[in-house]
């Protein structure tokens, strides 16, 4: 009897649509199932794919040839022809779309199909809100009646079922990827290698406005006595923020702030080993945007700042004591970055078991996979 065959439809590789991709190809081996990835030509030869994929062998592919009209509203239109197309050349296949948040409309005019097709919803509005909310939660609650959708939650711990704002979710899963066995990175020294009781606050990953890394820079240099703390800023500084960062940077270190700067990409495993270096991890948002920060943070015992967005508050419940939400002002980040160092001090270090790819994996596949 032939396996079950499970295809992904991802037509663009970059950023973190690879590593869902690999994480499904995983569960796909561990169940027996095949997989195959459809997706754009230029994928297959960029770095994102290789180096999610390099060390298995290599999945089968379904070429969709050019990407087309990206950056346009017709390019959704090119991404349910693609569905189209996988749904047609396969007719036994089940499909994963895992980004389909601006397509989950239009599914509907793959007529039966459809029901071969499980979709993830990156990004799901809580209730209330304006108009757009309102009709994103309507979309995504008329097309989870048949329960080929699942919305992406915060990371939590595992569980049988994921809701997240009333919905079936897959929750975002923590993967680490650095090996305590395989030495620090050399731009950790003055972090792990300092034995002066000093706290250490990480803003970590990108570092751009976005993410208000100014404002939380300030709001460190603003706490009582700011010599007992460090904070390490590593991730790339957007060309346009680095004025900006450089004016926050200096008036930290002169109020005494022991500030390091790593200006550059960091591999995953650089970014986990900082994560689990420093005692707390900030992440500041204006907008309601996901961050794999937390989860990663919390399953290695390092305390999280979330501060900005309401949602934010919502996102961390899970992870109980060890995280605290903020006002995105200078204030209120003061107050929660001092009580993330006194009780960094106080309390031992407590990692949360939280769901990984395979929890993540069997959520989404749950859509239109049999067990």
């Amino acid at each position: 009897m032939t396996s079950e065959m499970v295809i992904v439809v991802e037509p663009n590789h970059t950023g973190h649509r690879m590593q869902y991709a690999r994480w499904l190809y995983d569960w796909c081996l561990a169940e027996g199932k095949r997989f195959a990835l459809a997706t754009a030509s230029k994928a297959l030869v960029s770095d994102e794919f290789q180096a999610r994929f390099a060390d298995v062998p290599h999945p089968a592919v379904v070429d969709l040839g050019v990407r087309q009209h990206v950056g346009t509203l017709r390019y959704q239109l090119w991404v349910l022809q693609c569905l189209r197309q996988v749904l047609k050349e396969h007719p036994e296949a089940r499909v994963l779309l895992p980004e389909g948040d601006k397509t989950l409309a239009l599914l509907w005019t793959l007529g039966r199909a459809s029901r071969r097709v499980g979709v993830l919803v990156m990004r799901v509005p809580g209730p209330g809100g304006g108009l757009g909310s309102r009709l994103k939660r309507t979309v995504v609650s008329l097309s989870s009646q048949g329960g080929r959708v699942r919305v992406l939650a915060p990371s939590r711990p595992p569980a049988d079922n994921y809701v997240w704002r009333g919905f079936q979710a897959a929750p975002d899963p923590v993967e680490l990827t650095h090996r305590a066995d395989s030495g620090t990175p050399g731009f950790l020294e003055p972090v792990v290698g300092s034995s002066d009781g000093r706290v250490w606050i990480g803003l970590l990953g990108a570092l751009n406005a976005r993410k208000n890394v100014t404002r939380v820079l300030d709001a460190a240099a603003a706490i009582e006595d700011p010599q007992r703390i460090g904070v390490l800023l590593a991730g790339r500084v957007a060309p346009a923020y680095s004025a900006e960062l450089a004016v926050s940077l200096d008036a930290a270190r002169a109020r005494g702030v022991t500030v390091h700067l790593e200006d550059r990409f960091l591999t995953d495993a650089e970014l986990d080993f900082a994560i689990a270096a420093v005692d707390v991890a900030v992440t500041a948002y204006s907008h309601d945007a996901p961050s794999g920060i937390f989860g990663k943070a919390a399953s290695v015992g390092t305390y999280v700042v979330a501060a900005g967005n309401q949602s934010l508050r919502e996102a961390i419940a899970p992870l109980g004591y060890r995280a605290i939400y903020s006002e995105l002002s200078l204030t209120g980040l003061r107050a929660a970055l001092t009580e993330a160092v006194t009780s960094s001090q106080e309390h031992p270090r407590e990692p949360i078991e939280l769901a990984g790819p395979a929890e993540f994996a069997a959520s989404l596949a749950a859509t239109v996979c049999s067990n």
